[in-house]
């Protein structure tokens, strides 16, 4: 009996005394109280008393109470989502009569609420409704945040949107949800200027920046959603919900943004811009090659239509600093990059792993970016954007056909091409440029000058000097030609050239030496232009089957030859005299080492007699020209030569008899006119 007593106590102790305090006390009520509501009510007797007592220390058991009611984690979503708005509106309210120091508990725990509001969503299957919470919470966030003229709670905002965009996009699959949003805080962005609010320093003077802080939360939104945006097309697919849906809603944001900087006068942030342009523009590569032909085109005229309209208001306006940046590429740069971008991926597709369209459209719709790039070229009237239409003019010969065009139509194209680029720089004539680093006609005569140079040296790297490559070697010569004719012309031009960009010089003495200088240059280029001239006499020599070194080698040792004496009187080249006898000594050596060489060969009498020619011509011409490398070099020659001629296994009599006699007239005629030579001297010096 006593024994069963006491177990039966040990059995109500263990019921009643060793369960949870507060669950034993809903029981003592009659009530199953959940533990969060416990907490909850501690929560809120900490505050009662803290309030009461005035101790504002007593709020932080408050919230730590509050917080771990809010952290258990099956808390119903409707309970959460109907108690995030209650206490945010209630610490509006405290905040009003109490302050704000007493509304804070209540804004932190609203916080957290919103927070665990979105987490038992996604736990609970509830995302629809989630996501259209937490944009309830983000709007409310930011009312509070204007309420309480704060920027804390407007920071929320961006938070909150993301998080809804992101279920939306995600578990949903709802894709006009970030557009939808981003387009809207966009607009907000910009409507909240209008509003009479009271003004909020941010990062300076309130002045400065009065109402940025209220666009500022709208606006990372807006880019957020945006980017996000390029996330879900680049990783998923882009035509969803249809067909270039993300290409067209970057393209779209590009747009946006580009009108919100202007409006806001923010060129700095058009980087954004470009990038949102340049994404919608790489993921139409998954399209076709039409649609990315027309965003180029469409980008292209936009920033045309974008320098016109920049310049016409500057026209009409007073140049104020902020109207300043219209007047160059400071707005419209974002639209040509961007069509720069499509033409070259338009000149890469063949060469993707992509949907190829119909044969030749690749090389018109590169022809269609030329005419645009050159119509942009004059419009902006800068010169150094030829640049542009030359490249991808190469790059529509290029393309034109598919495979492309043979070796010896494609330089004889490429060949045309310089030959355009160069002649164009009369158009500047014509309409008046835009002076920026270089003189109008400088582009030019580079793209020129040094495509003509390249396609020389491509065709001579493809065996173009050789008669087996057929007429590759005529291409070649002709080439040579047009380089030796472009380089001429342009010594021609130089000295104008240079004489009407020096003439708004005030110097005198700077305006003359540029003056001296462009002669010196002109020169260069006739002398230059002059020994292209005479390798193309060689480079036909060789298409034609010619192969002895000497001959090939006469024409440009001639040249040389003869040129030297002017080089050594041409008072406009600094160094003339050092110049002219290396001249003189490079043009002797090709001209007598050939044949020298030649002339050693055993029963070779030609080439002797052709040498011993050449030294009485050098001769001759040193004396004319009182050059000693040319009397030097050719007298001991012509006696290696006619001592070599007396050695040959058939010597030739008569010509030995011949040229004897030669350098007796020779000699006999230059002892009686010696005096007429020292006046002719003295009067040419």
């Amino acid at each position: 009996m006593y024994s069963y007593g006491y177990k039966w106590q040990q059995n109500a102790y263990k019921q009643y005394f060793q369960r949870p305090i507060p669950q034993y006390l809903g029981q003592l009520f009659l009530m199953n109280v959940p533990i969060a509501v416990e907490i909850a009510l501690l929560s809120v007797t900490w505050y009662a008393s803290s309030a009461f007592a005035r101790m504002k220390l007593w709020l932080i058991p408050s919230i730590g109470f509050a917080i771990g009611a809010l952290l258990i984690p099956n808390t119903s979503f409707w309970v959460l989502l109907s108690l995030t708005p209650v206490l945010a509106l209630s610490g509006v309210a405290i905040s009003r009569f109490a302050g704000r120091d007493w509304a804070l508990p209540l804004y932190i725990v609203a916080v957290l609420s919103g927070i665990m509001t979105g987490y038992t969503g996604y736990t609970q299957d509830h995302l629809l409704a989630t996501s259209w919470a937490l944009l309830g919470f983000a709007v409310l966030a930011y009312i509070i945040g204007v309420i309480e003229n704060t920027q804390i709670p407007m920071w929320i905002l961006p938070v909150f949107a993301i998080w809804s965009v992101i279920i939306s996009a995600g578990p949903l699959g709802d894709l006009y949800r970030p557009p939808t949003v981003a387009l809207v805080c966009a607009a907000l962005g910009v409507f909240v200027r209008f509003l009479n609010l009271k003004p909020m320093p941010l990062f300076g003077s309130v002045r400065r920046n009065r109402f940025l802080a209220y666009a500022l939360p709208f606006c990372a939104t807006a880019l957020a959603t945006a980017v996000l945006t390029g996330i879900y097309g680049t990783l998923a697919n882009i035509n969803k919900p249809f067909y270039g849906a993300v290409p067209d809603a970057l393209l779209m944001y590009a747009v946006v943004a580009f009108a919100l900087l202007v409006f806001e006068r923010k060129p700095v942030w058009l980087w954004l811009v470009a990038g949102f342009a340049i994404w919608g523009t790489s993921l139409a590569l998954e399209l076709t090659a039409y649609y990315v032909l027309g965003i180029g085109v469409a980008m292209a005229l936009a920033g045309l239509i974008t320098g016109l309209l920049a310049k016409r208001f500057a026209s009409k306006t007073s140049p104020t600093k902020s109207i300043q940046p219209l007047q160059s590429f400071t707005w419209s740069w974002p639209w040509y990059v961007t069509a720069s971008v499509a033409a070259v991926l338009i000149g890469f597709w063949t060469s993707l792993p992509l949907a190829q369209p119909i044969t030749g459209s690749i090389g018109y719709s590169m022809l269609a970016f030329t005419a645009i790039a050159l119509a942009i070229m004059l419009v902006e009237r800068i010169p150094e954007l030829l640049v542009f239409p030359a490249g991808l003019a190469a790059g529509t010969i290029w393309l034109l056909e598919k495979p492309p065009l043979d070796l010896v139509p494609l330089m004889i194209a490429y060949s045309i091409l310089c030959l355009l680029v160069f002649a164009t720089q009369f158009i500047w004539r014509i309409v008046p440029p835009v002076s920026l680093w270089l003189s109008a006609p400088v582009p030019h005569v580079i793209l020129g000058l040094g495509g003509q140079v390249l396609i020389v040296l491509v065709i001579i790297g493809q065996g173009g000097l050789s008669t087996d490559s057929g007429q590759l070697v005529h291409v070649g010569a002709g080439s040579l030609l047009e380089l030796a004719i472009m380089l001429f012309w342009y010594g021609f031009l130089h000295t104008g050239i240079v004489a009407r960009t020096s003439a708004s010089m005030n110097d005198e003495g700077l305006r003359l030496q540029s003056v001296k200088h462009a002669k010196a240059l002109q020169h260069w280029c006739y002398y230059a232009a002059g020994l292209l001239l005479s390798l193309v006499v060689s480079w036909e020599l060789s298409a034609f089957g010619q192969t002895r070194l000497d001959v090939l080698l006469l024409a440009p040792a001639s040249y040389l030859s003869v040129v030297a004496a002017f080089l050594m009187r041409d008072e406009t080249l600094p160094g003339r005299h050092w110049v002219g006898q290396v001249v003189a000594l490079a043009g002797a050596a090709l001209l007598l080492l050939p044949a020298l060489w030649f002339s050693f060969y055993d029963s070779n009498l030609t080439p002797t007699l052709v040498l011993i020619g050449e030294s009485l011509a050098l001769l001759l011409l040193g004396i004319a020209t009182r050059l000693r490398i040319f009397i030097l070099s050719s007298a001991a020659l012509l006696v290696v030569g006619t001592l070599r001629a007396l050695f040959l296994t058939t010597p030739p009599s008569l010509a030995l008899m011949v040229l004897g006699v030669m350098l007796i007239v020779l000699a006999t005629a230059l002892f009686l006119l010696r005096h007429k030579l020292k006046v002719a001297w003295t009067q040419w010096e």
